[in-house]
């Protein structure tokens, strides 16, 4: 599975549906003052989630409306015979992300970068960690 895969691929949006990327890219018209695009932002880490064999990929899409927001989700894609299919999301938040990731077998264990109490919304530092496990393509969070 590629870069260049991943940066055509098809992506789950919750309010668009099944749309494809192109180039990394998604762009949609929605009238004469607002566009819709997505995109992706940050490195993939590749790790085998599903125990296959084969390396899938996460990564961060980062999501505008046309407004000052810039909405950053965590995405899996698991790797079908070299081909990227989109398995699941995490909404991090707007103009949060992700620090870091490390994956022992099926659990990931993420740092995000959130907004503290004196952080202004250009520039997140908190760093707070979260640890998922990958199950039937599905992250899910642990307590």
């Amino acid at each position: 599975m590629s870069i260049d895969s991943l940066n055509n691929a098809l992506i789950c949006d919750e309010e668009l549906g099944w749309i494809r990327l192109k180039h990394g890219r998604y762009s949609r018209h929605v009238n004469d003052l607002l566009s819709f695009d997505t995109y992706y932002v940050g490195d993939f880490t590749f790790a085998d989630l599903n125990n296959d064999g084969y390396k899938d990929a996460i990564g961060m899409i980062s999501a505008n409306t046309g407004g000052s927001g810039c909405y950053i989700s965590m995405v899996v894609f698991v790797n079908k015979k070299g081909s990227p299919l989109f398995a699941d999301s995490y909404f991090i938040g707007d103009r949060e992300g992700i620090d870091s990731i490390k994956i022992v077998g099926r659990q990931l264990d993420v740092f995000f970068l959130k907004h503290g109490p004196n952080d202004g919304m250009a520039k997140a530092t908190l760093r707070v960690e979260k640890k998922f496990e990958f199950i039937k393509n599905k992250l899910v969070e642990l307590k």
